[in-house]
């Protein structure tokens, strides 16, 4: 699942417990790997904002 919030990007990934060797699986290695990319900064955006903001959402 990816979403973004303001100029953050996120990414949601289960790919099944600790206990199986799924993280040895070079397809789900593979997903991880696009994810960072996906999800890394791009140049020449604009520095984030820190401390109190108004939420994007009505909660």
């Amino acid at each position: 699942m990816t979403y973004t919030r303001g100029k953050g990007k996120i990414f949601v990934f289960r790919p099944g417990y600790e206990t199986s060797p799924t993280y040895h699986n070079q397809e789900v290695l593979k997903v991880i790997s696009n994810s960072v990319y996906w999800a890394a900064p791009v140049k020449g955006t604009t520095m984030p904002v820190f401390g109190n903001v108004k939420a994007l959402e009505k909660l």
